[in-house]
């Protein structure tokens, strides 16, 4: 049921996207070091994450996101919504809101998540 209501609050539809995601904390106090993630799934409000590392609901989150193509990644301003462990890992599952970026990044998001969402109908 709970799944359920997270599912009907999403505005954006959800595609796979199982590839490294380069975290930069800019919530007080800011941490000098990037770190990686795993993203799980994304949307264009947003992704699902593992992590090593747990970030607290409400941080604020440079995301730097790898395409496909040679290109400089996608730059968004991400806020931690949820934060659950992973099982019975050392590892955390948090979905961050895509707050802030640019209207050149944000093109390229779309595009991204339409041709994965390509991929996943063929």
């Amino acid at each position: 049921m709970n799944a359920e209501l997270q599912r009907d609050k999403r505005l954006n539809v959800r595609v796979c996207y199982q590839d490294p995601v380069l975290i930069h904390s800019i919530s007080p106090p800011p941490v000098a070091r990037y770190r990686y993630a795993l993203a799980d799934d994304i949307s264009e409000g947003g992704m699902r994450m593992t992590s090593t590392e747990m970030f607290p609901v409400d941080s604020r989150l440079l995301l730097e996101i790898e395409t496909d193509q040679a290109q400089p990644p996608i730059r968004v301003i991400g806020c931690v919504m949820w934060v659950a462990q992973a099982g019975y890992q050392d590892r955390w599952l948090s979905g961050v809101k895509f707050i802030e970026a640019s209207d050149a990044d944000h093109v390229r998001l779309q595009a991204l998540v339409s041709i994965r969402s390509a991929i996943r109908s063929q």
